[in-house]
């Protein structure tokens, strides 16, 4: 008889478990479909099965943890730890998903390179922008070149401020990206400013807004 009850529990427990696991992947392909249009909606959601952070299936936290990084980041809100990132890269790591893994260095990085840990988060950088144009994946490029250009600056590392900022802004004229030209043309002009070359600041300025039907505004006459 105990035998008999033991069992039937053992069964109900599995049957809870797989359920829950479902509801776990349901929400996280909704909390996807949130996250570029409306991030706090994405947390929202994933408050709900805030339990999947602990989930027995590798696959699940890993999904969840990066989700949860990118809505947060998005957001300013606060990260997931760096342990449950790191694990969250070398789950994509082995074997390599390319893209997720691509997106995981990157939210990562970033909250490294916010906690002081430069060295780091500059070499996973470096590492992310080579995956990036290797999978051609436009958006994570932008962001890769425009984080490498801000760390650079940061550095004072000049040279590799505008390898960065050229390669931003002639990314962002290719694939015709208007916010992304702006943002390029920003650190271009921040770094020729940085140099004391305010006339080509302006030039350079005028020249992509022309193209862009945007009127500058000069704030050195």
């Amino acid at each position: 008889m105990n035998r008999h009850i033991i069992v039937s529990l053992i069964g109900f427990l599995l049957l809870c478990s797989c359920s829950r696991q479902h509801a776990f992947i349901h929400t996280l392909r909704e909390a996807e479909l949130h996250m570029t249009t409306a991030p706090d909606s994405t947390l929202q959601l994933l408050d709900q099965i805030a339990d999947a952070a602990c989930s027995n299936d590798y696959a699940v936290r890993a999904r969840y943890t990066l989700l949860r990084a990118q809505a947060s980041w998005r957001l300013y809100a606060k990260t997931p730890s760096d342990t449950a990132l790191a694990s969250t890269v070398a789950f994509f790591r082995n074997p390599i998903r390319q893209p997720e893994l691509c997106t995981a260095i990157y939210y990562r990085a970033m909250p490294l390179y916010e906690h002081g840990e430069h060295a780091e988060a500059t070499a996973l950088l470096i590492e992310g922008e080579r995956m990036a144009e290797d999978i051609g994946n436009d958006s994570l490029c932008s962001k890769y070149y425009e984080s490498l250009c801000m760390v650079n600056e940061n550095a004072h590392c000049y040279d590799n401020w505008l390898h960065y900022a050229k390669k931003f802004l002639r990314h962002s004229l290719f694939i015709n990206n208007v916010e992304y030209i702006i943002r390029g043309m920003n650190e271009v002009q921040a770094l020729l400013a940085n140099w004391g070359r305010e006339t080509a600041v302006w030039h350079i300025c005028c020249k992509q807004c022309r193209c862009l039907t945007i009127q500058p505004r000069r704030t050195n006459p």
